[in-house]
């Protein structure tokens, strides 16, 4: 599903990039990763940036792109080199912050220009998984955010189809209210989204 990243979609007021897209059809299983973050670029292989922010300056290199096999990129954020990173992942800085990997242009042989990853500082990064993207039911536990679960409580539904083309139709989440009663606390002057 190709066409489908890098489209953006808005969740809860802020704009996600589609990162990757993974579909097992023999088993009807669907994976989206969203992407955004603080500060949204592009970058070549080999070059190196500043970036500011919330008063922080940080020093990026693009230090590896592949273009053979699975592209995979590498960065060094100051003095921390990151994991081997594909398109979606994320990784946590020892400052805390979260860079995410949004996709990677490699260059064709004979090109002039070098690889390009596109990538966030500050990233937020959310998954959807279900089960059975055939049926219209929600699946449990299907949600992520930040590679941490958000358990029974975040249920997913993807449905599509298959045909001449596969076709994504539904994207749905709901988020149930903790609590025997299902009922949540809202402090004064504050509100439940």
């Amino acid at each position: 599903l190709d066409d489908l990243e890098d489209r953006s979609i808005e969740i809860l007021g802020r704009t996600y990039s589609i990162a990757k897209v993974e579909v097992t059809t023999t088993t009807d299983n669907m994976k989206i990763t969203f992407i955004s973050g603080d500060k949204s670029t592009s970058m070549e292989e080999g070059e190196q940036r500043e970036f500011d922010i919330s008063g922080v300056t940080y020093e990026v290199e693009v230090i590896a792109i592949t273009d053979t096999g699975t592209p995979y990129v590498q960065f060094r954020v100051d003095d921390y080199v990151t994991n081997k990173m594909k398109d979606g992942d994320t990784e946590r800085l020892p400052s805390g912050l979260e860079i995410g990997l949004r996709d990677i242009l490699p260059n064709e042989a004979g090109d002039v220009t070098n690889d390009i990853v596109g990538f966030y500082l500050g990233a937020n990064k959310i998954e959807f998984t279900d089960t059975n993207y055939t049926n219209t039911a929600y699946y449990s536990t299907g949600a992520k955010i930040n590679d941490e679960s958000i358990g029974a409580n975040g249920e997913v539904k993807l449905e599509a189809s298959e045909g001449t083309n596969f076709k994504l139709s539904t994207i749905s989440y709901i988020y149930k209210v903790d609590g025997v009663d299902g009922n949540a606390y809202i402090p004064p002057g504050e509100c439940l989204t």
